[in-house]
Parts: C-alpha cells; structure tokens; sequence
C-alpha cells in the first residue's frame, strides 16, 4: 500500500510513502476521518510539515490533512508519528454569521451552507476570510423532499451541516476530482441512494467476519423534545416535537412511554425569520436536530476477513445500505466507516455497519 504525499496549493501529487511501519487510516460517512502512520526517521520525511495532504494508492479515497508530526528519539529507536483528519476538516474553520436563512431539504440546506462558505457569499455572511475553499467542487446528489427552514448559527460550516445531516441519516464524502488540482464534495440522502450491487451481504455463518460485535443501548435514548420559547405576544410556551418512532400508547418496550428533555429557546428572535411560521418551523428543525442525537443505539462493528467475497470500495462504499445476518436475525446496516490498518507485512480492512432496521 502506498501514501501519495500531496501540496495543499494545487492538489498535485508530489512523493509517496510505501515504507511506513504502522498505519490506521479511518474513512467516515457523514463525519471527520482521521490517520496516524508512524514512519522510521529519514530527512525526507522530517521535510513533511503540518497542512501537507496524504491519499492513498485506491479508488474512492478520501484525503487526510496532515495535522501533527512527531519525532521520537530512544536509545532502540528513530520514528516519526503523523496524525491528521480528513480534508473536510477545512471547513471547521470557516464560520457562518446568524443572518442566513435557507429552505429546502436538509440536503440542499447543508449545501448552500458550504457553499455559501465556499463563494464567501460576498463577504456578509462568512468569518475566516483569509481561508481557501476553491480547490472543492460542490454537487448536491440525491436529495430528499421535505423542506425545511434553516438559519445559521454562528458555529463552524462543519458543525452546521453536520447537525443538518443527522436529522436525515444524510452524508457527504470528499473524492479525488477527475480534474486535476481539486477535489469534489458531494451530499447525499443515503436511504433514497439505491446499491450499485444489490447482491451484497454480509453474514457470520458464512465466515464474511473474522470477529463482529453489536452494541444496543438506550442509555441516551429520548423521543420527545419540549421546546420553550417566546410567543409574539412575549409569553413563553413549550412546542412537543417527537421522534418518528414516538407513537402515543404503541411504545417499543424499551421506550416505557415518553422519554423527554427541555430545550431552551427562549432567547430566539423571530423577528430575525422572514414570518413567524418559519421561525416556528426552525424551531421544529433544531429540535429535531436534537432527537437525532438521542436515537437508540444499534451498531454492528465486524471485522472482515482477508479472503471476503466482497471488496472495498469495488462491491459497496460509504454510505451504503447492505443486508447483514447474524445468527437467526436479519438486518439492514448502513456503512458508516471503513478502517485500515496496515503494517509492513500486512493490511486489515474493515468495514463498521449501523443497523438501521431488524
């Protein structure tokens, strides 16, 4: 496996790492990857300083930004450790003043948020002027078709559609352009994204998984939210937002009713809104972005085998919906990270799956 070293001010390629000793590369659906690769000391590689990009030797990946590099000196030893995330981490930096409001779906919302980010939107909008975005090209993909009513935070662009996303199970990736120097990025509804190989599955009983564990909790379940806020005529009242999963009277056993929380928005000014109805409707969107957060918890982590009849990204990618069957229950998972971990005498990949339905 090689580690192609790029130059952040055009994306061109220019060196490769193939001798590293260890190596942990994390791909993430909807979040921020990460890397550490520990090198031995050579002069070459103590040339390579913070905000230099890696990719790697396959298709479909994306790329690391290279964050800290650490020599280590012993009596045994000579290593140089690099760390990093994914590139989208740029956009951690970029902030969004509260002025901006946004319709549509939660897709095409996050979007124009980067983008809005991306094309500085004339100066009023953005913070961190001095940061470039240029070398992204943006494309919305398959979108969903509520619409919502979306107002900026002064939070970080990455923070923002983050918390967009999560309400719709939604993601974005970072790839490669066909075009030299640039890079695309890309949201998506990953439910409405049919598998280009509806083949695939993965299964215990038939050796896909060298190990697997589940994970299911309720420890931060909620499915309720109530919503304190100012009325017009300067009264607080409580909205009640529910999951889609509450339904009154028909709770799952493990719901035992309403599982509620308070959320505070009292300090919110609707006269910032275009009506009071979209004031509303962003009070609704930022409480659902809330519940997304308090969602029951059913993950599947396994371990793929060498000799796997599937591979990454070829048969599935990030972001995929894939049938998984463990034991007499039968799942579908969404794909939500793919790690490997290589050496110089071996590579491990494999996939983490959450469940999205039994």
């Amino acid at each position: 496996m090689i580690v192609f070293i790029t130059n952040p001010a055009d994306m061109t390629r220019i060196g490769m790492i193939s001798d590293f000793k260890s190596l942990i590369w994390t791909e993430r659906w909807g979040s921020v990857g990460d890397f550490e690769m520990v090198v031995i000391d050579r002069p070459e590689y103590r040339q390579l300083k913070p905000g230099n990009i890696f990719e790697l030797n396959r298709e479909g990946t994306t790329a690391m930004m290279l964050e800290t590099s650490e020599r280590s000196v012993t009596t045994t030893d000579r290593i140089i450790t690099f760390k990093g995330r994914s590139l989208e981490i740029v956009a951690d930096y970029v902030f969004l003043q509260k002025t901006s409001m946004y319709k549509g779906s939660t897709e095409s919302c996050a979007h124009k948020v980067f983008t809005s980010a991306l094309h500085y939107d004339t100066g009023n909008h953005a913070f961190g002027k001095d940061l470039d975005l240029s070398l992204f090209n943006t494309f919305l993909g398959s979108y969903g078709t509520t619409a919502i009513t979306y107002q900026t935070d002064d939070t970080s662009v990455l923070k923002q559609y983050h918390s967009l996303l999560s309400i719709t199970l939604s993601g974005y990736r970072v790839q490669r352009s066909n075009t030299p120097g640039s890079f695309n990025y890309s949201f998506d509804v990953i439910t409405d994204r049919p598998r280009e190989n509806d083949k695939v599955f993965f299964s215990a009983s038939l050796d896909d998984f060298e190990s697997f564990s589940i994970l299911k909790s309720i420890s931060t379940y909620r499915n309720i939210v109530y919503v304190r806020y100012t009325t017009l005529s300067g009264q607080e009242q409580y909205m009640a937002v529910r999951n889609s999963q509450y339904r009154s009277g028909t709770a799952l056993p493990w719901e035992m009713g309403r599982r509620m929380y308070i959320l505070d928005y009292t300090d919110e000014n609707y006269q910032e809104y275009e009506s009071y109805a979209d004031f509303t409707a962003s009070l609704v969107n930022m409480a659902n972005r809330d519940l997304a957060e308090k969602a029951f918890q059913n993950v599947f982590d396994g371990k793929l085998n060498p000799v796997s009849r599937y591979n990454f990204p070829r048969d599935y990618k990030l972001g995929d919906l894939v049938p998984v069957l463990s034991d007499s229950e039968k799942y579908t998972a969404l794909i939500t990270e793919y790690i490997i971990s290589a050496t110089t005498n071996s590579i491990e990949e494999y996939p983490t799956l959450q469940f999205m339905s039994a």
